[in-house]
This record gives structure tokens, C-alpha cells and sequence, in this order.
């Protein structure tokens, strides 16, 4: 694979010797230095070479270097699915500078560098809607840059010179946290131009016009807010829809109610330490979080995961699978109306719950899987009563199929509702389901295999349409083929036993050991207090989690916390998608959508 990304490089470089300033490899990935005069039009040559064919833009991110004279890599992933490669491009840029938007080229480019403004204040010329996007509604300041403490306007710290502990202001060279304003919810005066008070007497319908030629009355359009507590949107999401009549002209997403700013925090934590915000962003499927981070790490200090603990990842990462399915199945038949299929989902998800409960001791926030392997091992029984499990679930699935696939209302609400096509799936970045339903078979699971995925006998499913009904029927199947791998994978448990841990520097020590050896006892000390150190260096891991590719990517300085962490959730890109999907539908379909969506705002919001 280096080899073939080594002649790609080669082309690019030859071809575009005005933009490539530089490119080599970093840990076997691609990486090119581009001029930031030239961004767009090189990635504009990326997405329409025939030999490069990089469509599809994974992420845009900014990493902040204070001390340097360009104190600012804006970083952008792209992937190719016709080619299979992945690259990526790095922009360096001073404090004061602007970068030109790429959104002409990439539309899913839009709420990434509106993210990269808010979180870092880089501007981006020619943005058609430039405004922050997590952050609250008048917020100071730019989270993301290394001078904007996590601990607010008070720093505590030991002073060594008065040897007592003291409370300081922080002394910051920009503005920051200013939350001393009143919203207009709690009494601010809200003041609105002239011009958009005449319009809003308009849209109200309060005053109607007349038709120049029929002089009949007209109403024009009007706003209405969807959420952000509407039993729908699957979580706190603000919808602005411009209606006529019951049909949406437009759709603006309002996201950020759920912001916890898990990506600074990450700053400030070892990498173990770490571990249990992942399970806190997709909380459907946490364990499928933990995955792309223990990759990342293992990636970037070259553990191997032994053969048992990578079994036990792909086995709960098939269960994790099927409850987001069971999950997004039966409460998007709610949202369009069938009541029962809920009901049969969380009995059988319960199920699912107690394996995750015998697995780790723990429902929902299981910090299961760890750097170089699993917390413990799987005891013979709780195999035994996964294996019982998998032989009695296709009868609930017959159920849940016999209820709604040939259901003419379900039908009616799905077919032909929020299509998506071959060149949508380019645009707006999508992955997971909302690409498959559309007929494109891309799975990272078998396009670009991580753990012991490609040693298992699956089927990747697909859809014809790309509408809300094809989505569900891929869910269903890929349920049943989870099902399929689960059984392979505990019968490869059942007749292989081993360790579950890469022992090591970035894994504790067994139990044993530490009775009889002081060295085990200090790494074990050592490993759950400073924590372990990573190689500098940086690395994209991803996985085919149940929503689409959730990615991690990892900046390291060589100390024992992430120097950056950007968390890619598949529903971020998705829902950036929601006014291209339901422009032209009814209000009553926008459930509908978003119900196939299969969104979780504690991966979007992070």
C-alpha cells in the first residue's frame, strides 16, 4: 500500500508543483503540505483526477502550535472509496491569516470550518456562512487554542515560592468566557432591523399581499422551530424550518445544545483516562467508540493486540451493532407511528445490556476495551450464553419483519422519503448505512479491515433507492449478518484461549506479578497515575461503527496526554445534510428522516 501512495505522491507532486510544498509518510500514512493560496483548486484537482478520485472529504480539523510563526495546521482527511486510499493535506498558516473555503468543492466542508472558526478563530474566505456551531450563542473566545484554560476565569496552583497553595486570575492574551450576558429567553432585549420586522409581520401571516395578476390573498412563508425538545429529533436538536404550507422550503440545523467540550478535556488527561469520555459520545454503542481510540494508541506505539482480545473486540462490536439497530429500527416505526415495535426492541436490547453488564460490570459506560486488548477475560459460560442468545434472535427479527416490511403505512412513510444518491454520498460525506442504502457496498470492515475482520464470512448489504426505506431494510440484514459473525467469533473463542492483554509498557502487569515482583507492582502504580507515554507522531484510526465511520485523530507531543484529539462522528456530516434531504417533504416526513439518520448528539456535540 506505501508503495502505491508513494507513486500517487509522486503524480500529485508532479502534476500540482505549484501547490505540494512538501509530502512523506507518517506511520504509513500520506501526508502532503499544500500552499494556502492554492487549497482550493488542489483539492478541487484531488476530487477530479482520474488517478486520485479522492471524493469523499472525512474531516477538517485545526491543530494549534502557539510558539511557532504559523501557529496553525488546518488538517483536512480525504478519502478515496473508488481507489481505497485515504490522504492527508496540512495547511500552515499564521494567527492572522485566512484560509479560502473549500465548500465550493466540498459542501461537507460547510460545518467543518464553521467548527474550525469557532473552536480556533481561523476565518475562511468565501464561507457562505461563517458563524460558530457548538458553542453558545454569544460565546467569547476560541476554545481550541492552547492559551483558553478548561478551568474558567480562577487558576489553582501550588506556589513554590509562598509554599501554599493560591487563586489567581489567568492571565490570557485573548478574550475568552464572557457568559455575563443575558439571552433573550431570560429578558434581553431583542432589537430586529426595520427591514426584518416587516418581514416577520409577513411570515406570520398577519398581513397577507396580493398576486399582481389574480389579486387573490397570499400568504407567504412562515418559520417554525422543530425541537430542541421534540420527541423526534433523537436528542437536543433545534431545527429551523421555512414552511409553505406543510412543505419544507428550507432546513437549518442548530446543533451544540449537548457541547461538553470533550475534546479539551481530552487535552488535559492521560491517554487511559481518556478512555471513558468515548463511552459518553455514542451511548447507544459505547464499546464501538473505545475501538477507533485503543486503535489510534496501538497504532502509534506499534502494540499488537493478541489474537483472543482482538476476537472479543469484533464480538462486542457486533453486539454493540445490533443494539443500535434494534435500536433505530423500532423507534423510527414510533416516529411514524407503530407503537409496538419499541416494546419488542428493548426487551431483546435488554438482553444485550446483561452481556455487557457480565462483560465489565457496567450497562452503558463499560471502558471495556483499553490499549493493547481487553479489561478481562470472557468466561466459557457467558460464551455459551451469547452463542444460546444468537440462536433464538432471528425469530425477533422475523417478528419485527413481519411487522413492518410489507406494512402498507411504514411503506408509505419511507419509500421515496429522504433519497440519497451516488453523488449525494460525495457532497455531504456519508458513511455507514446512509451510504450502503444507496447502493454502494462500502464497509471499512471489508474495504479497509481492522482486528480479524477479514478472517469472518459476512455479507455487505445495499440498498437500491437510498431512501428511508431501503435504510431500514439494510439495517435489518446487516443485523443478521452481526448475528452470523457473532457465532463465528465464539466458536474462534471457544476453541482458542490466550491472553487478552499486548503486556507491555501501555498495559498493567498481571496480578501474579505484582505479588512477587517490585518492578510489576511500580509499572502498575505508575501506569494508573502518570499513565504511559506515546511516540510523537500523529495517526488517523477509524472504524465501521453501527452510525457510519466514527474516526479519531491523534496528535502526539511524546508525553502521556494527546497533544489533540479530534473525534470524526459519522452524524455530524449527516445532519449537515437535513436541508438537502428534506427540502421538497412534507413536515411530517422530517421524522422520518431523521429517524434513518441515526443520529446520537453525544457523538455530534461531543
Amino acid at each position: 500500500m506505501t508503495e502505491v501512495l508513494q507513486d500517487l505522491a509522486e503524480y500529485i507532486e508532479q502534476k500540482r508543483s505549484d501547490c505540494v510544498i512538501s509530502w512523506g509518510f507518517t506511520n504509513g500514512e500520506l501526508n502532503i503540505s499544500v500552499a494556502p493560496s492554492n487549497i482550493t483548486s488542489f483539492v478541487e484537482f484531488l476530487r477530479s483526477d482520474s488517478r486520485c478520485k479522492f471524493s469523499t472529504l472525512v474531516d477538517i480539523t485545526g491543530v494549534d502550535y502557539p510558539d511557532r510563526t504559523k501557529r496553525f495546521d488546518v488538517v483536512y482527511h480525504l478519502l478515496s472509496m473508488y481507489q481505497n486510499h485515504r490522504i492527508r493535506l496540512k495547511v500552515s498558516i499564521r494567527e492572522s491569516e485566512a484560509i479560502h473555503s473549500i465548500v465550493s468543492v466540498h459542501p461537507s466542508a460547510n460545518w467543518f470550518e464553521r467548527e474550525v472558526f469557532d473552536m480556533f478563530g481561523i476565518l475562511f474566505r468565501d464561507h457562505p456562512d461563517l458563524r460558530r456551531i457548538l458553542t453558545d450563542y454569544g460565546f467569547q473566545g476560541f476554545p481550541l487554542r492552547k492559551d483558553f484554560p478548561t478551568t474558567g476565569y480562577n487558576e489553582v496552583r501550588y506556589d513554590e515560592v509562598q509554599k501554599k497553595v493560591v487563586y489567581e486570575p489567568v492571565s490570557l492574551t485573548q478574550e475568552y468566557r464572557q457568559f455575563d450576558f443575558m439571552s433573550p429567553w431570560e429578558g434581553a432585549e431583542y432589537i430586529i432591523s426595520d427591514d426584518e420586522a416587516e418581514g416577520s409581520k409577513l411570515m406570520d401571516g398577519s398581513k397577507g399581499f396580493k398576486d399582481t395578476l389574480t389579486s387573490e390573498q397570499k400568504i407567504r412563508n412562515f418559520n417554525i422551530n422543530f425541537g430542541p425538545q421534540h420527541p423526534a429529533a433523537h436528542g437536543v436538536l433545534r431545527l429551523v424550518l421555512e414552511l409553505d404550507g406543510e412543505i419544507v422550503e428550507r432546513c437549518d440545523p442548530h446543533i451544540g445544545l449537548l457541547h461538553r467540550g470533550t475534546e479539551k478535556l481530552m487535552e488535559s488527561r492521560t491517554y487511559l483516562q481518556n478512555l471513558p469520555y468515548f463511552d459518553r459520545l455514542d451511548y447507544v454503542a459505547p464499546m464501538n467508540q473505545e475501538h477507533a481510540w485503543c486503535l489510534a494508541i496501538e497504532k502509534l506505539t506499534k502494540v499488537n493486540v493478541p489474537r483472543r482480545a482482538s476476537l472479543i473486540r469484533v464480538l462486542y462490536s457486533e453486539i454493540g451493532r445490533i443494539l443500535n439497530h434494534l435500536l433505530n429500527v423500532t423507534t423510527q416505526a414510533m416516529d411514524v407511528g407503530a407503537l409496538t415495535p419499541p416494546l419488542w426492541g428493548f426487551e431483546e436490547r435488554e438482553k444485550l445490556m446483561v452481556f455487557y453488564e457480565r462483560a465489565c460490570g457496567a450497562r452503558l459506560h463499560a471502558a471495556y476495551f483499553r490499549p493493547g486488548g481487553v479489561h478481562q477475560d470472557l468466561p466459557d459460560d457467558l460464551l455459551k450464553d451469547i452463542a444460546n442468545w444468537a440462536e433464538e434472535f432471528p425469530a425477533v427479527l422475523q417478528d419485527i419483519d413481519e411487522l413492518l416490511t410489507e406494512n402498507r403505512i411504514f411503506k408509505q412513510r419511507n419509500v421515496d422519503i429522504g433519497i440519497v444518491s451516488e453523488d449525494d454520498i460525495q457532497k455531504f460525506g456519508f458513511s455507514g448505512v446512509m451510504v450502503r442504502g444507496s447502493g454502494l457496498a462500502w464497509d471499512l470492515r471489508r474495504a479497509q479491515p481492522y482486528e480479524c475482520y477479514d478472517e469472518f464470512d459476512f455479507k455487505v448489504p445495499i440498498g437500491k433507492n437510498g431512501d428511508c426505506y431501503d435504510r431500514y431494510l439494510v439495517r435489518m440484514e446487516e443485523m443478521r449478518q452481526s448475528l452470523s459473525i457473532i457465532k463465528q467469533a465464539i466458536q474462534k473463542l471457544l476453541d482458542e484461549p490466550g491472553d487478552i492483554l499486548a503486556r507491555g509498557k501501555i498495559t498493567p502487569p498481571k496480578r501474579a506479578e505484582m505479588k512477587g515482583s517490585m518492578e510489576a507492582l511500580i509499572h502498575h502504580f505508575k501506569l494508573y497515575t502518570e499513565g504511559f507515554h506515546v511516540p510523537e507522531g500523529e495517526i488517523y484510526a477509524c472504524v465501521e461503527a453501527p452510525k457510519g465511520e466514527f474516526g479519531v485523530y491523534l496528535v502526539s507531543d511524546g508525553s502521556n496526554k494527546p497533544y489533540r484529539a479530534k473525534l470524526r462522528a459519522p452524524g455530524y456530516l449527516h445532519l449537515q445534510a437535513m436541508d438537502h434531504m428534506a427540502s421538497g417533504h412534507q413536515l411530517a416526513d422530517v421524522a422520518a428522516i431523521i429517524g434513518t439518520m441515526d443520529i446520537v448528539f453525544g457523538e455530534i456535540d461531543r
